[in-house]
């Protein structure tokens, strides 16, 4: 039994002493310079009629420096001139984050509206990250109240 034992604590002393390592067994992604990235792939807005303008945000790895990205938007010829997206979105300095915003008039109630963003072709993209945005708005519908109605059994012809 004492022998058992001693075997036991020699294999727990084993294993303890050669699973601690200083190194990470997993290194972690490290990039090479500053990364960006939209904040997600895909975006739908349901706006009021009221509003006029979207954000979408983007990400940078680090907050050092102001920093100017391209950002190219992609908007249908049937509706480019109600849209107006700037050629690029500045990052502040200390900031990991920026918002890019678009502006927009005279937009139908109902009518669906898609726009596809793209950081610059060369852009150092995040490996988890997202290179393009596509976005879907249309503005809600609004509705007028004209008071109250009552029905009853006169209401329905027979």
């Amino acid at each position: 039994m004492k022998k058992y034992s001693f075997l036991v604590a020699l294999l727990a002393s084993v294993t303890f002493f050669t699973s601690c390592e200083e190194e990470e067994y997993w290194n972690g992604y490290e990039a090479e310079g500053t990364v960006y990235t939209f904040d997600q792939p895909t975006a739908t807005y349901e706006l009021e009629a009221t509003e006029t303008q979207i954000v979408v945000n983007l990400t940078r790895s680090n907050t050092s420096g102001e920093l100017t990205l391209p950002v190219s938007a992609t908007i249908d010829d049937a509706y480019s001139q109600l849209f107006t997206a700037p050629e690029s979105v500045t990052f502040a300095n200390g900031s990991s984050t920026a918002d890019y915003v678009i502006a927009f008039e005279g937009l139908e109630i109902g009518a669906k509206y898609k726009i596809a963003l793209a950081l610059a072709e060369g852009a150092n993209i995040s490996v988890s990250g997202t290179q393009s945005c596509d976005i879907t708005l249309n503005l809600k519908y609004t509705w007028v109240e004209f008071g109250t109605a009552e029905m009853n059994e006169t209401f329905w012809p027979a």
